[in-house]
């Protein structure tokens, strides 16, 4: 087995949302807490301690990313990962990488499912740079 760097601290599947109180209301019916955002910030991570789900209002992961659901891994050093990709020969539609792992990359699977690792400043990381 190839050693492959950890994709990220957790996986989300994001969508949008028409009413994100609402959803919000009824995720939480089904045990799901916020884990960061909410109602008042205008997008949210949900999770139920195993499954996270980021919801979006108005249609924004259609119009940032063209496609109605995104699995996104979240809080990973995307210089790593972007570097196992490329020499495993897995062509990338996008990569950012900024410094300490920071920034974000994007691939399409085999059958167009779009996969989108992202980390930003002032996240909790799965290798954080200041213990390095």
């Amino acid at each position: 087995m190839p050693d492959i760097p950890k994709f990220g601290h957790h996986f989300e599947i994001c969508f949008s949302v028409e009413n994100l109180k609402d959803n919000i209301e009824f995720y939480g019916k089904l045990g799901f807490q916020i884990y960061t955002g909410g109602a008042d910030q205008d997008w949210c991570t949900l999770t139920d301690g195993l499954v996270y789900l980021a919801l979006f209002p108005d249609n924004f992961i259609e119009k940032e990313f063209g496609i109605p659901v995104l699995f996104n891994y979240r809080e990973g050093n995307i210089e790593k990962i972007v570097k196992h990709l490329k020499e495993h020969e897995i062509t990338l539609e996008r990569e950012n990488i900024k410094k300490d792992g920071l920034g974000d990359a994007i691939l399409k699977d085999l059958n167009d499912s779009v996969f989108y690792f992202d980390t930003v400043e002032g996240e909790e990381r799965i290798d954080d740079p200041s213990k390095n």
